[in-house]
């Protein structure tokens, strides 16, 4: 009978804390990352810009 408080990773392994194994496939690649900032480059620029003149505008 599983123990209640054990959760099993798709490999069926448990850590020993109860929390799953990790694995090289969950990695996030920083290259992916700066192509994601890369793509959204204008909206993140604009979004700062929108910003910073309304907090210009209110310290008037």
């Amino acid at each position: 009978m599983p123990d209640e408080f054990s959760q099993q990773t798709p490999s069926g392994r448990v850590g020993s804390n109860g929390a799953e194994a990790h694995h090289d496939d969950e990695e996030i690649s920083l290259i992916d990352l700066l192509l994601v900032v890369a793509r959204y480059k204008r909206v993140i620029l604009m979004t700062i810009g929108v910003f910073f003149v309304v907090g210009f505008l209110y310290a008037l």
